[in-house]
């Protein structure tokens, strides 16, 4: 499973962003996207469907390093 920072930074790099570029895109500080990116912050959820439409890529991808094809199912009897 690729850590949030991988998946956020690999998505930006992808679309040719900068940190200052995707933070403009998104109408944040490009503090507090660099912080996300490190795992020191939370994004809230607005913003987890800000940046996944700015990137093009679904929340699940960008925040918890799975697409909806891979996400684990519950387990019988638990």
């Amino acid at each position: 499973m690729r850590t949030r920072r991988t998946a956020l930074t690999a998505a930006r790099t992808a679309k040719g962003l900068s940190i200052e570029g995707l933070a403009s895109l998104v109408g944040v500080s490009s503090s507090l996207l660099y912080k996300i990116e490190e795992g020191t912050r939370n994004p809230s959820f607005a913003l987890m469907g800000s940046l996944s439409h700015a990137l093009g890529a679904s929340v699940d991808a960008l925040f918890y390093g799975v697409d909806g094809a891979s996400k684990p199912q519950a387990v019988a009897g638990r």
